[in-house]
């Protein structure tokens, strides 16, 4: 019978599984974060997708042109890049970016001072 454990997925890494109060069938699993992340091994690069492709990077798709918004300059094939998902918030479907963006640049910024105002 699981009441309350403390598992270890690491030594550093500690989870609390309980079971739901009103669903037994459900386990609640409590994380921690945020955690930081370390960028060093894509040097800087990075793609941002939409909120479909990132769903979908998440049951094991490869990235799309099509779900690509932007990322960052001189992005080559091949190249080993950090994936992040602009989400768009409650109620919008706009996500802060569009299509082409290059992530970093002044006319990004532009742009995002233009739709805020």
């Amino acid at each position: 019978a699981l009441e309350e454990r403390q598992t270890s997925a690491s030594d550093q890494q500690q989870w609390q599984i309980t079971r739901h109060p009103e669903v037994p069938d459900v386990l609640l699993v409590n994380g921690r974060g945020p955690v930081p992340v370390d960028y060093t091994a894509t040097g800087g690069r990075e793609v941002v997708v939409d909120r479909k492709c990132g769903e979908a990077v998440l049951r094991g798709a490869e990235v799309f042109v099509p779900g690509v918004l932007g990322c960052s300059p001189n992005v080559q094939p091949g190249d080993q890049v950090a994936v992040s998902v602009a989400v768009e918030p409650p109620g919008s479907s706009w996500c802060g970016m569009t299509k082409g963006t290059t992530l970093g640049s002044q006319q990004d910024d532009v742009k995002g001072r233009e739709r805020r105002e």
